[in-house]
């Protein structure tokens, strides 16, 4: 990007940059013609980070603009440096910090020469240089991805990133020219540019699912694999967050989540962040996509998705969590201040998948909730956040029919679980239809399923060759025949080794062996049954109650609180994975 030099400019010079256009003779700042409010100070500082656009000031040189024969301290400079970062709103990421550096303004800066009214001499039309390709639109200058008239979420490094791919289309691009175009002082390293070609390849996948526009070229670099040309600018995108484009597709009709769905919404605003909770493939993320559509009109500045599956640190969780919201990514690691930077935003922020990166997500949450009144977040989990201000809501199984209950066709639409059987089995080759004198059949299939439906699909899709009454007739081996996921599925999702197996990698060798043990017993059972089992007597009693609890927090055991005396169940899905993997761990004594 061109930058102007730091050679001095004068006085009665307009300097325009992005949407802002300064005006240091008359001490005003106007966007898009509108006058902005800025303290003295602040703008003291703009004047002298524009006139230098592209080289960082330091501490000590902003500190002489602002506070000229006076020594002042660092915080009070990084209090002036935030009112202008909420003054610039979505454009804050133009005030970058340059660690070690100081402050610097990343934007190509113009000179506008003022006539002698003080009115600025034939100004430059807006700027519309983009690029185009597939439905995609880049600006350089406003830093700005749409497709389909939507702002897409993209953060900084990320954009600098795909406009170094841009400029050399079908040519490989190495990582050392892609790190230096992302972080000109040297911060990046291979691991954060994976992190955000996986963020762009993500925002393209949200509109463009068959399409792979940025292809790794194995020890050289990445590749922009598609046509791109320069265009005229389409009409003037919707701002990000107006729109529900970040949401990823959901299916036209969610089956047997209505209650939940109503229940929640009831509760908002009252109450700011909900945790959905439940064991792997219960239908979290369903859930919290469908809540979001529905709660869209009441975000004028719309809704934020991010799916955390794919990260596994810290660093790089809180940039592309920083980068969704349009913040600068120098504010990735201090969230604290986030809520100033989003004043006056009224947005939904859905954060999904968040188990494998819970101590970098609850942090930001519970600030967000605490500083940003006009921020509300939806979660998923396996296992609550445990930060302040959340309200954890354990997602059932669908619905299925009791035991012993007559059932017909007419009945089964009733129970979300066999709806769900039945819409995925007419799917199948051939079709499905359900008849009256099968709805018994399939009633005790959902009900061996425990409603789960993950597991519901996977049998919709095996009775095309196992027949629905063989199914029924496997008993407690069903789920070991379900064992291969859909190949849509995400790879936590693609087996019952994956599913189940993720969250018991996380165990603690005193979980996993008591979970083993949990396995050998049937239907409820109590915490007085599972301290005498034989296999546990060297284990003393706080331990038990403590990895009883973790399991229950973390989805794999559940707790009915309201029976006398209170009872515990495992899911279908994890005993079976508990018989089929934990029982043959030859570090774990069984009775």
């Amino acid at each position: 990007m061109t930058h102007m030099g730091p050679h001095p400019t004068s006085d009665k010079d307009a300097l325009r940059f992005d949407e802002f256009v300064v005006l240091p003779d008359q001490r005003t700042v106007l966007r898009k013609g509108h006058a902005l409010k800025l303290g003295g100070r602040a703008f003291d500082l703009l004047v002298a980070l524009a006139q230098s656009a592209g080289k960082p000031l330091s501490t000590a040189q902003l500190g002489t603009v602002a506070w000229p024969a006076v020594v002042v301290e660092e915080s009070s400079l990084r209090t002036q440096v935030a009112r202008l970062r909420r003054t610039f709103e979505d454009r804050a990421h133009l005030l970058v910090s340059v660690p070690g550096k100081g402050y610097m303004l990343d934007a190509q800066v113009t000179r506008l020469p003022m006539d002698a009214t003080g009115k600025v001499e034939a100004p430059p039309q807006e700027d519309t240089e983009c690029l185009a390709f597939g439905p995609f639109f880049l600006w350089s200058t406003k830093r700005r991805l749409t497709a389909h008239g939507r702002v897409l979420p993209i953060g900084s490094h990320a954009f600098l990133i795909l406009t170094k791919l841009l400029s050399r289309p079908g040519e490989v691009v190495s990582k050392n020219e892609l790190l230096l175009a992302a972080w000109p002082g040297g911060q990046g390293d291979e691991g954060r540019l994976r992190v955000h070609i996986n963020a762009l390849r993500k925002v393209f996948a949200a509109v463009v699912p068959d399409q792979h526009y940025i292809e790794s070229v194995s020890g050289r670099g990445y590749c922009f694999a598609s046509h791109v040309e320069p265009a005229m600018a389409p009409p003037e995108a919707t701002p990000l967050g107006s729109s529900q484009s970040s949401l990823p597709m959901s299916p036209a009709m969610v089956v047997g989540r209505e209650e939940l769905i109503r229940g929640l919404m009831d509760r908002i605003p009252s109450q700011r962040l909900f945790t959905l909770c439940g064991p792997a493939g219960i239908g979290k993320s369903t859930a919290a996509i469908a809540l979001a559509r529905r709660l869209a009109p009441g975000y004028p500045d719309g809704i934020a998705y991010i799916d955390l599956s794919t990260y596994s640190d810290t660093r790089s969780t809180q940039e592309a969590l920083a980068g969704m919201l349009g913040l600068p990514q120098e504010q990735a690691a201090t969230w604290a201040p986030w809520g100033l930077l989003l004043a006056g935003r009224k947005q939904l922020v859905v954060l999904d998948n968040c188990d494998g990166v819970l101590g970098a997500i609850a942090g930001p949450a519970a600030a967000l909730i605490r500083t940003a009144p006009g921020i509300d977040l939806i979660a998923t989990s396996r296992e609550p956040l445990r930060c302040e201000g959340e309200w954890v809501i354990r997602v059932p199984g669908l619905g299925y029919p009791p035991a012993d209950t007559p059932i017909n066709v007419e009945h089964s639409a009733r129970y979300g679980a066999m709806q769900m059987l039945v819409q995925h089995a007419n799917s199948n080759p051939g079709g499905f239809m359900l008849r009256d004198e099968d709805a018994e059949l399939a009633g005790q299939l959902c009900r061996a399923l425990e409603g789960v439906p993950w597991a519901i699909e996977l049998a919709a899709v095996s009775m095309s060759v196992f027949g629905m009454r063989d199914l029924v007739h496997l008993g407690e081996d069903l789920l070991h025949v379900l064992h291969a996921g859909p190949h849509t599925a995400t790879p936590r999702h693609a087996n019952l080794d994956m599913l189940v197996g993720w969250s018991c990698d996380r165990l603690t060798e005193m979980e996993r062996d008591l979970l083993a043990n949990l396995s050998t017993l049937r239907d409820g059972f109590t915490i007085e049954s599972v301290q005498s089992l034989p296999a546990l007597d060297m284990a003393t009693a706080a331990d038990v109650g403590a990895s009883l609890a973790s399991l229950v927090s973390k989805s794999l055991l559940h707790l009915d609180s309201r029976a006398e005396p209170p009872q515990f169940r495992l899911a279908a899905t994890t005993r079976a994975y508990a018989v089929r993997r934990l029982r043959k761990d030859s570090n774990i004594r069984m009775l």
